[in-house]
């Protein structure tokens, strides 16, 4: 029973196209820093990154400001929902998974400095961002300047 139920299996799996190769995993990890979120994101990720600070004031833009702001991020897609606010979408394509994962780090540090974060998927290559004001429910300030240095960071990220 035993060896017709592995005989299932592996043709199952070969039908599937599920190759039985390598598959790696983690044996042990030494590298303490990492343990931390604070190294993370402090030390780690973006050591190099000078940062400069405007005064921005967290303000629920109104239809004309949202008309006005889009204009200056032509990249993003402006999704209107009345129920759970206004959103800022865009799909960001990259020549594989590493520079796409480097483009979220790159931007997750950019959003935690800033305490204001993007809602986002990754899949291979590419990297999906929704950008709202959630706890206010409504497309702020906030949301249009984290999306004017997305594409700085975009075109730093976008190796081939």
């Amino acid at each position: 029973m035993i060896g017709k139920l592995i005989l299932v299996i592996t043709v199952s799996m070969l039908l599937v196209g599920i190759s039985t190769s390598e598959y790696y995993k983690i044996s042990s990890e030494s590298c303490t820093e990492l343990s931390s979120p604070s190294y993370f994101f402090d030390s780690f990720l973006l050591p190099c990154a000078k940062y400069s600070s405007d005064a921005v004031e967290l303000v629920c833009l109104n239809k004309a400001e949202i008309n006005a702001a889009i204009r200056t991020v032509p990249e993003w897609n402006l999704v209107i929902n009345s129920t759970v606010g206004d959103s800022l979408t865009r799909t960001f394509e990259f020549s594989d998974f590493q520079n796409a994962f480097l483009f979220m780090a790159g931007s997750a540090q950019l959003a935690e400095k800033n305490q204001h974060h993007p809602d986002w998927r990754n899949l291979y290559n590419t990297v999906e961002v929704t950008l709202t004001t959630d706890d206010k429910a409504c497309l702020s300030t906030f949301d249009i300047e984290l999306a004017q240095p997305k594409v700085r960071i975009v075109w730093l990220f976008s190796w081939t």
